[in-house]
């Protein structure tokens, strides 16, 4: 009986330590500037951009239909995955002007693209006709590019670090999934 009544109490010392537990991603870090921890991607112009400058005008229909067109120009995604060959091509050529960036936006899209997969699974992907799993894919990818901004390119403050360290304990906190 002893050795079942330790059992129990594990088992409620486990139920205590979730229940109240404090969840490092439920209270995000003071406001900030990215801007002022790492200095901004340097993006260059080419061909993608000017395939899709025929988004739409209105900010909210383009930051969802602009992503959506370089994933079908450049073929990022196909069959239903990443591909790797022309991820890699795409950023090479987009981070030519800043390629510190390139390996670092190679890795965060390919870890971006299974976290919003994961993440959007059973959610309805269209707002108001409009496929969000690309922009959600690429704003992850950027927001994690501040995650990993490359040492010589980090201004180091409190605001920065804490900054940092909340998204790097919590990366799926850098874009909305109409939870």
């Amino acid at each position: 009986m002893p050795l079942l009544t330790t059992y129990f109490r594990g088992c409620l010392f486990l139920f205590l330590v979730a229940v109240f537990a404090e969840d490092h991603c439920s209270k995000p870090p003071p406001k900030f500037a990215p801007r002022e921890c790492c200095e901004p991607v340097k993006w260059s112009e080419s061909n993608v951009e000017d395939k899709c400058a025929g988004a739409p005008s209105a900010v909210v229909s383009y930051l969802r239909t602009y992503p959506k067109c370089i994933f079908n120009s450049t073929d990022i995604i196909q069959n239903d995955g990443p591909n790797a060959t022309n991820i890699r091509t795409f950023f090479e050529i987009e981070l030519k002007a800043d390629p510190d960036y390139i390996p670092i936006a190679i890795n965060n899209f390919e870890m971006c693209y299974s976290l919003v997969k994961r993440r959007m699974e059973d959610k309805d992907h269209q707002i108001d006709g409009c496929d969000t799993f690309p922009a959600l894919i690429m704003e992850c990818t950027i927001a994690q590019m501040f995650v990993d901004c490359p040492s010589e390119k980090w201004k180091s403050s409190e605001a920065c670090e804490l900054a940092r360290k909340y998204y790097k304990r919590c990366p799926d906190r850098h874009f909305t999934t109409n939870a």
